[in-house]
């Protein structure tokens, strides 16, 4: 293409004019296909509805929508209606002779954890070691009531096959009641949690 010069009469300056010369033509090619699934970008924060923008203003989030209730809605199961009453008094985990001594005693004590399912040659496998420490069998009034597992007792794959190595071994020889919790991790897979001991 040929460029030739020519004077700017309002500022004295030279310009770059184009000559009007043929043009080859230029084939653009076709956009690419979109794909059926867009790529997702990460949310800012971890909550992708930490935001002052309004319910009904909200740009909806690849997957989950606009509200994190409407995606638990739309893709977590109901609880299950309980089959009995859902509270648990002290006298049906440990008996009411042990409830007696512990009221005489004036004094409750009980364990407390969650997320070990990792085995008994860990971290768990010490700190359930230490825990049982804690019982003194000629005072069971002043030992721990029981052990409150806040879930995650197993983790990782074939989770109906890892009780015996996350949560029964390394508990082998606790001497309390365990009363655990379902949590996350094992809700998913609930239906096919068969422990095989």
């Amino acid at each position: 293409m040929k460029k030739t010069r020519s004077e700017n009469p309002s500022k004295g300056k030279s310009t770059s004019a184009r000559a009007n010369t043929p043009k080859a033509a230029v084939k653009i090619p076709a956009p690419a296909a979109k794909s059926a699934a867009k790529s997702v970008q990460p949310t800012r924060f971890a909550h992708p509805f930490f935001t002052t923008t309004p319910l009904a203003k909200r740009t909806p989030v690849p997957g989950v929508g606009t509200s994190l209730l409407a995606h638990i809605q739309g893709n977590l199961e109901p609880i299950p209606a309980p089959t009995r009453s859902p509270t648990f008094s002290l006298a049906e985990i440990i008996g009411q002779h042990g409830t007696t001594q512990i009221e005489t005693s004036g004094s409750l004590r009980f364990h407390t954890a969650g997320d070990t399912g990792r085995g008994a040659d860990t971290p768990q496998g010490i700190v359930a070691e230490a825990m049982q420490t804690d019982f003194d069998i000629a005072h069971p009034e002043t030992s721990p009531a029981f052990f409150f597992h806040l879930g995650d007792v197993i983790y990782g794959p074939n989770k109906n096959q890892q009780y015996r190595p996350e949560f029964y071994e390394p508990y082998v020889h606790y001497p309390g009641k365990i009363v655990a919790m379902l949590a996350t991790t094992m809700a998913r897979f609930s239906r096919a949690l068969t422990p095989r001991v």
